[in-house]
C-alpha cells in the first residue's frame, strides 16, 4: 500500500488498514500527516515494512505507545524528516519487534 507525495493526508484514520489483513508494506511519501492513530497497524499483523517520508513545517512529533504491538513479522522501520522525539519511546516500545533489521529514523 503506498502513498505518493499526490495525495495531500494530515492524517490517517485508524480503521484505513481494516480490510487488508494479509498487507505486507506500507509506504507514505511526502507526508503531511502529524499524528498515526495507535491502531493503524492492529488489523495488519503480516506487515514487513513501514516507511514514511514527512515533509514541511508540520511533521509527525511522535508515535503512539503500542503502535508495534503484535507486528512479529515487522522487519524494517523508516520513518525520515518527522521530527520524531525518540526520547519519548517507552522501555518496551519496540518489544514485540522479533523480526526487526532495519530501523531508520534519519533527521527525526
Amino acid at each position: 500500500f503506498n502513498i505518493d507525495e499526490n495525495v495531500n493526508l494530515d492524517s490517517i484514520p485508524g480503521t484505513l488498514f481494516a480490510n487488508n489483513p494479509k498487507l505486507k508494506q506500507f509506504s507514505m511519501f511526502q507526508s503531511d500527516i502529524t499524528s498515526v492513530p495507535v491502531n493503524l497497524f492492529s488489523t495488519t499483523p503480516d506487515i514487513e515494512r513501514i516507511v514514511l517520508y514527512c515533509r514541511g513545517d508540520n511533521r509527525l512529533a511522535s508515535l503512539p505507545n503500542g503502535i508495534f504491538d503484535g507486528l512479529k513479522k515487522l522487519n524494517m522501520i523508516s520513518f525520515v524528516f518527522c521530527d520524531i522525539d525518540s526520547t519519548l519511546f517507552s522501555d518496551d516500545f519496540f518489544d514485540d519487534l522479533e523480526s526487526l533489521q532495519w530501523f531508520d529514523f534519519f533527521d527525526n
